[in-house]
């Protein structure tokens, strides 16, 4: 799904038959389960790399966000466009089935 997204992207903003690339892109992934360790890392910061087993975070880091990469990979070697890096930031935000917010006064 990503490729046909990029693609679409790329066909938007095509000026005078020249593709440009997105080259910034902001990944939102929502309703990931914490991991056993790292629970409340809610951001990879510019996708840093990370210790220890994080569950579903890990899953996100290694699997979707590099296939994204690829998919940016892919449609920039078929739409022809020679130059650009991917500045990729993805933000993951968990699961808090039991948080609670409470008022810091009384009014």
């Amino acid at each position: 799904m990503a490729i046909e997204r990029i693609s679409q992207w790329v066909d938007a903003h095509t000026v005078m038959n020249i593709p440009k690339m997105p080259l910034n892109v902001i990944y939102y992934r929502d309703g990931v389960a914490e991991g056993t360790s790292n629970s409340n890392k809610l951001i990879f910061e510019h996708l840093a790399d990370t210790t220890g087993p994080i569950g579903q975070y890990s899953k996100v880091k290694t699997v979707e966000v590099s296939a994204i990469r690829e998919a940016w990979d892919i449609v920039k070697k078929t739409k022809g466009v020679a130059i650009g890096t991917l500045r990729l930031t993805a933000v993951v935000g968990g699961k808090r089935h039991h948080t609670r917010f409470y008022p810091n006064n009384s009014r």
